[in-house]
């Protein structure tokens, strides 16, 4: 009698447990979440198109759409709220253009809510998608930690130690001893004569750039002529590197 019992009992357990897992399993049935799902690698400020659809409608208020960091367990971060709930249908597939935050990881989740009037349902990212930083030249180092930023150069060669990729030193017309960008100015010259006859600085951080005058000697009293003669006289141009 006892052993009756107590089989009944745990097959009205088994029962209840593949009920309460089927329902959780639904809970997360009746919407789709199908980009990203997992390996994808976003850009820093790039658009990616979050993409989702309805497997079972329901009265439909609106859509919420949040993003963690640290994997599947969140805490999670808005992307955006209350969206409109568009097309209810089933098979109906809703987007958003999310421009990705400066959130760096590997753990990356997107989550997407269907706010019901009922109960609301959900699904998330199936695996971690990753968040990198920007990289204008397209080397695989982002520019934060690229030592040219412009210029692709994936060894990172600095020659001189200075900060200053190889691959950037002297790039144009020489004369950017200050490494701001522009051609030979009077920022440029004031910098040569903090250098020659101050001692503070170095050469430009290329010697190239420093030599204006073209004579294979970097940043002396001739390039300093060569600079005032430009910038007060009209005088030529630095040549090129």
């Amino acid at each position: 009698m006892n052993k009756s019992h107590n089989l009944k009992r745990s097959l009205y357990l088994m029962v209840a447990i593949v009920s309460m897992l089927q329902l959780a399993s639904n809970a997360n049935g009746h919407v789709t979440l199908s980009d990203p799902n997992g390996g994808e690698t976003l850009e820093v400020g790039s658009i990616y198109t979050i993409r989702w659809s309805i497997a079972i409608s329901h009265n439909l208020q609106n859509w919420d759409l949040w993003y963690s960091t640290t994997g599947a367990g969140g805490p999670w971060l808005v992307i955006a709220m209350d969206l409109p709930a568009g097309d209810p249908g089933v098979g109906s597939i809703h987007t958003y253009d999310w421009t990705v935050p400066d959130n760096q990881s590997n753990q990356v989740r997107v989550r997407v809510r269907m706010d019901n009037s009922g109960t609301d349902y959900q699904d998330i990212s199936n695996g971690n998608l990753t968040i990198i930083g920007i990289d204008s030249d397209g080397d695989g180092v982002v520019d934060t930690e690229d030592n040219c930023p412009n210029t692709p150069n994936p060894g990172q060669a600095d020659t001189d130690g200075d900060g200053i990729g190889d691959a950037c030193c002297c790039v144009g017309n020489r004369g950017d001893l200050n490494g701001d960008g522009d051609d030979a100015d009077i920022l440029d010259l004031t910098f040569t004569v903090d250098f020659i006859f101050r001692g503070s600085g170095d050469s430009g951080g290329c010697p190239n750039e420093s030599d204006v005058n073209g004579d294979n000697n970097p940043a002396d009293i001739l390039d300093l002529t060569f600079l005032v003669d430009r910038i007060f006289r009209g005088g030529p141009s630095p040549g090129p590197c």
